[in-house]
């Protein structure tokens, strides 16, 4: 096994998507903490690290203006622009203001009154599923997975249907905003899809303004950007970009990974089929065994400690979900996937004051998701699945051939 820099190194090339759980297992018998000198980043690998440096007021989020300072390079302009508004990305005081502005579009009971409309809309495409897989043939999962979100996502911002596909390819080209090392060609798709996404969306609220209708943007259009708003239409535009690319991107890997576990479980898809009230516990079974949000990165506020390493101001500190979620000393027989594992408490949303507002949203969807996919008792891979590259951060897959009958 290479020494920890090319192990973190074959991690984050952009041009590969390793199998990362074996590289995990090998860092952290060398240390709870690694320092990757070339971009000035140390990885903590440990549960209890990442759990406690949560709730460490220390470690702030990288927002525009600490971005610039620090001069991290990985955010043109134009997409620092967007990111003033999304509250994942600001830090005390401005976070909270921002947060407070969404809150209430995804407060429990509202999150609650929804899951009638994700069972309908769960049901249908699943159905198309089955008939393109009827008599064994193989289906390619993983746009069917994709369209899911789209369509909720869709349904709670108030966007045309007719939008979806469009929506689906351009997100999946913005969501390469979130890895930390990027080739030329990726960071101008990520930038294509942010430009276009803005653009997309500076068209909705100008119709909206004329012809309001119930949903969130028709709110935040009335609310921010009229008489006495604090908003212009284009920093409202990349609140909402940065809203439905959370909602989509981090949902989407949730769905496929716990697809993809369920085929190669067949043992834990039957015990869900036979008692679908374990789905909630499915759900964290799957973010903690392959989370769809492998690691968070973050800018060290002061100098920190953990496990005897300093880590001076300035530095990147990403906290490596995917290895604490398989750490030993948190999890025993942490490689097993097992939805009667006790006490999964997964990091992948996030905890404290930037706890992803969508979670309630993306469990519930998943937990939707996962029943349905177990009552197919043949569901089983049909072909090696494409990972999607590079998969640093966001873990999720490109193709995931089944068979379903």
């Amino acid at each position: 096994m290479p020494e920890p820099a090319g192990l973190i190194h074959s991690l984050l090339s952009p041009r590969s998507c390793p199998d990362p759980y074996d590289v995990y297992r090998a860092l952290r018998r060398d240390g709870r903490v690694h320092h990757f000198t070339p971009l000035n980043m140390f990885l903590v690998n440990g549960y209890a690290d990442c759990a406690a440096l949560h709730r460490d007021r220390g470690l702030l989020v990288m927002d525009s203006a600490l971005h610039e300072e620090r001069r991290l390079g990985r955010w043109p302009q134009q997409v620092l622009h967007s990111i003033d508004q999304w509250p994942v990305y600001r830090n005390p005081p401005a976070h909270a203001a921002s947060r407070q502005v969404l809150k209430r579009h995804f407060a429990p009971a509202v999150v609650d009154g929804l899951r009638p409309v994700v069972e309908r809309q769960y049901e249908r495409e699943l159905a198309e599923v089955v008939r393109r897989g009827a008599n064994g043939a193989v289906v390619d999962l993983q746009p069917h997975l994709e369209r899911l979100p789209m369509m909720v996502m869709s349904t709670v911002l108030g966007l045309p249907p007719a939008d979806l596909p469009r929506l689906v390819e351009v997100v999946a080209e913005f969501s390469l905003f979130f890895e930390v090392v990027l080739t030329g060609g990726q960071k101008r798709r990520m930038v294509d899809g942010h430009d276009r996404l803005i653009a997309y969306f500076l068209d909705v609220i100008a119709e909206r303004r004329r012809r309001p209708d119930g949903a969130v943007v028709s709110h935040l259009v009335a609310e921010l950007t009229g008489p006495g708003g604090t908003l212009s239409d284009r920093r409202l535009a990349g609140m909402l970009a940065g809203l439905l690319l959370a909602g989509f991107e981090t949902t989407v890997g949730l769905l496929g990974n716990g697809a993809h576990a369920l085929a190669t479980h067949p043992e834990q898809a039957r015990l869900l089929a036979a008692e679908p009230e374990r789905a909630d516990a499915a759900v964290e079974e799957v973010l903690r065994w392959d989370s769809p949000v492998q690691v968070n990165s973050r800018v060290a506020g002061r100098r920190l400690d953990v496990a005897g390493v300093p880590i001076p101001i300035g530095a990147v500190v990403a906290l490596v979900y995917g290895s604490a979620h398989r750490d030993p000393d948190r999890y025993p027989d942490p490689d097993r996937f097992d939805i009667t594992r006790p006490g999964a408490r997964s990091l992948s949303f996030g905890t404290g004051i930037h706890h992803c507002l969508g979670s309630r949203l993306a469990r519930m969807e998943a937990a939707v998701a996962f029943a349905c996919l177990a009552r197919f008792p043949a569901l089983r891979l049909a072909g090696k699945p494409k990972r999607r590259s590079p998969g640093f951060t966001i873990r999720a897959f490109e193709t995931l051939p089944v068979k379903v009958s």
